[in-house]
């Protein structure tokens, strides 16, 4: 028996945070048009994901929301996370600023992820995810493909490990 929260959505529930940056361009407001939801995926992907993001954004009078989703299991209260929320708040608040981008951040405590996504974002949403791109189907790749068929236009940024090209040219 799900109930709905104060946002409506069944067995979800939204926190927002925002992370404005003094060297931001000033293209995010509250009166912005567009949004350009930043999903996050992994560290490395989101952080390509949200710089991606920033240079989309730069001439369009835009709006930066970096979306991150937590599973939280039903034995558990879903305001008691098996990762504590200021920890992982702080987790949010320190990729955006290593993006150096402004943006809404907004922590969303589930059930299911997939589900709370799909009701989370609004019909025909600007996604961007940050990812590798395998010879097989990645988690981010399935996710892009399972938010292209409910409607939303997705960018798939694709980034490469610097780390392991490295490691071939020492």
């Amino acid at each position: 028996m799900s109930k709905e929260n104060e946002q409506g959505f069944r067995d979800a529930k939204v926190l927002g945070y925002s992370s404005s940056l003094a060297s931001a361009a000033p293209t995010a407001g509250p009166d912005a048009g567009l949004e350009v939801n930043v999903i996050f995926t992994t560290t490395e992907g989101t952080l390509a994901a949200l710089k991606a993001a920033a240079r989309l954004t730069t001439y369009l009078n835009a709006r930066i929301r970096l979306i991150m989703l937590q599973a939280v299991p039903h034995r558990l209260p879903l305001e008691r996370p098996p990762v504590s929320i200021e920890f992982t708040v702080q987790r949010i608040c320190d990729l955006a600023s290593a993006a150096g981008v402004e943006s809404d951040a907004l922590l969303v405590l589930c059930r299911d992820e997939r589900r709370t996504l799909i009701e989370f974002l609004k019909s025909k949403s600007l996604v961007l995810l940050g990812g590798r791109k395998l010879l097989w189907p990645t988690r981010e790749q399935r996710l892009a493909g399972l938010l292209k068929q409910h409607g939303h236009d997705v960018i798939f940024y694709r980034f490469v490990r610097r780390k392991w090209q490295t490691w071939f040219t020492c």
